[in-house]
């Protein structure tokens, strides 16, 4: 069952946390921190993609907690848009 109400309220979600004022700012710092930071491992996996190759990236956060993500990159010569797909807490890949 679809609820109009509902994709329309979604088209606007911004999550549970409010968003900082000046969101490029708080972006570049946090890009900074990343880029600054070498604690990062990268393991190339088989996730069973043919036309990808794929890694588990693993990096610490700000706070000190461990960051898992996996990454996928098209195996094509041309450019191609960038997605980053928030999928969960805890394992919910």
């Amino acid at each position: 069952m679809k609820n109009p109400t509902l994709l329309k309220e979604m088209l606007d979600y911004r999550g549970r946390d409010e968003m900082p004022d000046d969101f490029d700012t708080f972006w570049n710092k946090q890009v900074a921190e990343v880029e600054v930071s070498q604690d990062y491992q990268l393991l190339e996996k088989d996730f069973q993609i043919a036309y990808a190759t794929c890694y588990e990236l693993t990096f610490k956060s700000g706070n000190g907690g461990q960051i898992y993500a996996k990454l996928v990159v098209p195996k094509l010569s041309e450019k191609v848009p960038v997605l980053f797909h928030f999928h969960g807490y805890m394992g919910q890949g």
